[in-house]
């Protein structure tokens, strides 16, 4: 089958350094799944597809690759986007999010989260990894997250994901080993999720 040709029209620019940015990129990442809920600067690419905050598109530059699925929900999905992807990381994007290795959610508060990948009994590694947009981290729901790389509470409020998600994350977090992994972006930041961390309301 030949690939899908990209429209160049549509083509927004990656890192302006590649190798360099997409290694910092990749360690701020790490950091925010290491240690949950703190807020990690992250290099941006100069441009992003329309509606994708910077740190969403340099997570995407970073981690995806041609080996890699992607599923890009309705608001995330443009030409721009598919552009983006297939010319700087050349993954393959997916109609099905059961399918995707990644995920990239513009519209998180309207997915349907028991579809995404959890892993295997012998292979939990071979499960998702979602890509959330967020307006920021301090005006959502405030909940209270615990659990391993968080030294006793660690307090987050994303804005753009409310009490379905935070329903769906106890689903996910009672499947430990299995499970999904969130890294939410805002501006040019990124916060994790690692599925081993519980999400409590923060109580008044």
């Amino acid at each position: 089958m030949q690939p899908a040709a990209i429209d160049m029209t549509h083509l927004k620019a990656g890192f302006q350094a590649p190798v360099l940015d997409a290694q910092s990129s990749f360690r701020a990442i790490l950091n925010a799944l290491s240690f949950p809920g703190r807020v990690f600067d992250i290099p941006a690419p100069p441009e992003a597809p329309e509606g994708w905050p910077p740190a969403l598109a340099a997570a995407a530059l970073t981690l995806l690759d041609a080996d890699t699925t992607v599923y890009l929900d309705a608001s995330a999905r443009s030409p721009s986007a598919e552009a983006f992807i297939r010319f700087h990381a050349g993954a393959p994007i997916v109609d099905a999010s059961g399918d995707a290795h990644f995920a990239i959610l513009l519209n998180p508060e309207n997915a349907d989260f028991d579809t995404f990948r959890i892993g295997e009994d012998q292979y939990p590694d071979r499960s998702a990894t979602l890509l959330c947009a967020m307006a920021d981290f301090t005006s959502g729901t405030p909940m209270r997250l615990t659990g391993p790389g968080i030294k006793t509470v660690q307090d987050i409020a994303p804005a753009g994901v409310g009490a379905a998600f935070w329903m769906a994350w106890a689903r996910n977090q009672a499947l430990y080993p299995l499970g999904y992994d969130v890294v939410f972006a805002a501006g040019s930041a990124v916060v994790g999720l690692p599925r081993t961390v519980a999400a409590d309301p923060v109580k008044e």
